[in-house]
């Protein structure tokens, strides 16, 4: 079924299955608690062993990378990451790499 049809079909203005998670309002996390906690695991262990560390979340497409990434880089989860660990703050950079970038 094409796009267009996909659309007509169901009464659709726009696609709402986006590649990457929408922008608009707060990111929630939502089931997959298991995951959650070992990320914030991740984190955690990372800030509290060095002064500085990369983590690097990779996995295949459409498993949540971006979400998750989107997720723990919010403010109020940051906070909260660092007052559980003793750190007044953390600073968050994120790249983005495209896959065919990483493989030329």
């Amino acid at each position: 079924m094409s796009e267009d049809a996909f659309k007509k079909y169901y009464c659709l203005r726009e696609n709402p299955f986006g590649l990457v998670p929408s922008e608009k309002g707060e990111i929630f996390w939502a089931e997959c608690e298991k995951i959650k906690t070992d990320i914030k695991d991740a984190l955690q262990r990372s800030l509290i062993t060095s002064p500085s560390k990369i983590i690097v979340l990779y996995g295949d497409w459409g498993v949540g990378k971006t979400h998750s990434m989107k997720y723990f880089t919010q403010e109020k989860v940051l906070k909260e990451i660092a007052e559980e660990v003793g750190i007044k703050e953390i600073i968050s950079i994120t790249f983005h790499l495209p896959l065919s970038d990483v493989f030329k």
